[in-house]
């Protein structure tokens, strides 16, 4: 799960705050919507978009809790597994990384100190054949350790698709875009009349939703207005 999303924020989902932070634009659209009180039915289409992004919301809100569900599974299995610790550890240090690549770069880089290290240390018994039998020592082990490490990442792997966090994020990931959609389809929608722009207005003023991105947001303005007003 891209996996590290805020729920509300990262879903693109309205907010009170939105709001606030636009300073007086809350105040104007409080007006539209007031002034729009007394209009006619407002477009079906624009009311199926709103009730499908409801219903999108609650798809995400859904696949978010599988999403942690699985997370907190898979997170409780890889604390409790040594091999996986063991493998990714190298002379008290936590090698990070988030593919096996970067873990072994890491290790290379630790492995590269311990060498110089070792060098220096022995230099006065340093001869040609300690050379070679060093450098092919110090390859053998790291080269197990590449191993370790290789293994590891595929027993996270197999866990995280046994467990279903990849599936999850899968999922969670498909249903945010969807939702997100349906958003900016509301927000571009070009209000006819004082019914579409009470019916928006409503909408997201009483909703949970973040516009988090500034073009949504002026899309969603200038979407309130006549057309003349737009061009």
């Amino acid at each position: 799960m891209p996996n590290d999303l805020v729920p509300a924020a990262a879903k693109g989902l309205p907010n009170r705050r939105l709001f606030l932070a636009a300073g007086s634009a809350g105040a104007v659209l409080s007006a539209i919507g007031a002034a729009a009180a007394q209009a006619s039915t407002a477009s079906p289409e624009l009311a199926r978009l709103i009730e499908e992004h409801r219903v999108a919301l609650q798809k995400v809100d859904e696949a978010f809790r599988r999403d942690d569900d699985a997370l907190a599974d898979y997170e409780t299995w890889l604390a409790a597994n040594r091999k996986d610790a063991e493998a990714l550890t190298f002379d008290g240090i936590q090698l990070g990384g988030a593919t096996a690549d970067e873990c072994k770069a890491h290790l290379h880089g630790c492995l590269d100190h311990r060498a110089q290290r070792w060098r220096r240390e022995m230099k006065a018994i340093d001869t040609p054949t300690f050379s070679r039998l060093f450098e092919a020592g110090f390859a053998a082990a790291a080269a197990q350790k590449f191993a370790a490490i290789d293994e590891a990442f595929r027993a996270r792997e197999a866990y995280r698709e046994a467990c279903g966090l990849a599936a999850a994020e899968i999922a969670s990931d498909a249903t945010f875009m969807a939702a997100r959609r349906l958003l900016r389809a509301i927000c571009a929608w070009p209000c006819a009349s004082l019914a579409d722009t009470r019916l928006k207005v409503e909408y997201f003023a009483d909703s949970e939703i973040d516009l988090d991105e500034h073009e949504d947001f002026l899309t969603f303005l200038r979407s309130l207005f006549p057309a003349e007003a737009r061009s």
